[in-house]
């Protein structure tokens, strides 16, 4: 992956995909593991609120980010 993203001239880092699902992409703090069927991720120290899909992601893009030296807030 990382040959043809250089060809491109794309960077690519890899990233620590664990716990991505039980972290809040909000406040950053680590909830409890949820069962696959829990669909849904509500912080209960924040009260951020979204699919859990979606908020596995956002923590995949900051680490990602934190790993070439950005950082982003998410908006509520």
């Amino acid at each position: 992956m990382d040959q043809i993203c250089f060809k491109r001239g794309i960077y690519f880092q890899k990233v620590d995909s664990r716990k991505t699902s039980q972290s809040c992409p909000n406040c950053l703090m680590v909830t409890v593991k949820k069962d696959l069927s829990e669909r849904i991720h509500n912080c209960s120290n924040c009260g951020y609120t979204t699919d859990r899909d979606i908020a596995a992601a956002q923590v995949v893009l900051q680490r990602g980010l934190a790993a070439v030296g950005h950082t982003v807030k998410m908006q509520e």
